[in-house]
């Protein structure tokens, strides 16, 4: 068990990880059909354009959690 993490039972019930072409794929149909757009503020290369989407977010979601990676 890595360090922080708790056994549940309800681990079971843990969707599976998607893969990167899978995720890509749930990307482009939310896109297509919803009008949703799913991405990481550091795929936006324009740095004010990245800042603004940061900020944007931040007022309506909340602050970002940071991870380890």
């Amino acid at each position: 068990m890595s360090r922080g993490s708790v056994a549940s039972s309800l681990g079971r019930f843990a969707p599976p990880t998607l893969s990167k072409e899978d995720f890509e794929s749930l990307r482009t149909k939310c896109w297509i059909e919803r009008g949703l757009l799913v991405f990481s503020p550091e795929e936006v290369q324009n740095e004010f354009v990245r800042q603004g989407v940061v900020n944007w977010a931040s007022v309506k979601f909340g602050k970002r959690i940071k991870r380890e990676k």
